[in-house]
């Protein structure tokens, strides 16, 4: 299985962020994440990057996806004002989801 994931980390203990990575890596997921790096969030990566997940930088802003098991993609909109509040969206197709881990694979 694949987990690849492009988020704007949200303001939270460090701690708890690499929770799901690190459970994911146990089973053999490979995980992918891309985050916009800041000052602010550079300690909660640092802890995905511990679980093993492979972590690459991208000015996100606003919105999560998540691509799993080659064929499952889930966007996510973040809301500016309560950053709880995430509407989402989620697609079964290969297709899609090929075309979204070539993102990732660009950049």
């Amino acid at each position: 299985m694949l987990l690849l994931a492009l988020m704007q980390l949200l303001p939270r203990p460090h701690s708890q962020n690499g929770r799901f990575s690190k459970k994911a890596v146990e089973r053999g997921v490979e995980v992918r994440l891309i985050f916009n790096l800041t000052k602010d969030n550079v300690e909660n990566i640092k802890e995905y990057v511990k679980t093993g997940a492979e972590v690459r930088h991208y000015p996100v802003r606003g919105y999560l996806l998540r691509v799993m098991d080659k064929r499952f993609v889930m966007i996510e909109l973040v809301d500016p004002i309560d950053k709880n509040f995430r509407p989402s969206i989620l697609f079964e197709d290969k297709g899609v989801a090929e075309m979204f881990t070539s993102l990732f694979n660009h950049i």
